[in-house]
């Protein structure tokens, strides 16, 4: 059962690391913020919140991911390499296309009820 407890331990260790070393990742993180804060002022119901928590834990998990490719892509080689760029550079697109679907979730969700306010 020890075992079961450290991973938690390293798992948080890893967020933790993420969001202060990785300035994307605070980012995302305070872009997540303005999300909720958002959601809570424009009185979301179940299912937006759970799209909105969904999509915010999707992107910074995406970004996290990326950073570890990036990391790992780096310490093999600091040289020009072909194929390290294309890793980077799908791990990239992932993050923004998941960034991508996020924003169209926040218009769908937050746009008619922002719009409601000043009709």
């Amino acid at each position: 059962m020890n075992r079961f407890f450290r991973s938690f331990e390293f798992a948080f260790r890893g967020i933790i690391s993420s969001l202060s070393r990785e300035n994307n990742c605070r980012i995302q993180l305070v872009l997540g913020g303005l999300a909720l804060a958002a959601g809570a002022w424009l009185g979301l119901d179940r299912m937006e919140w759970i799209a909105v928590v969904l999509c915010i834990a999707l992107v910074i998990g995406m970004e996290m991911i990326n950073s570890a490719i990036e990391k790992t892509c780096d310490r093999i080689t600091r040289e020009r390499d072909d194929y390290v760029r294309y890793i980077k550079d799908v791990a990239a697109g992932a993050v923004l296309w998941t960034s991508l679907g996020a924003a169209a979730v926040g218009a769908i969700i937050f746009l008619p009820k922002i719009i409601k306010l000043f009709v």
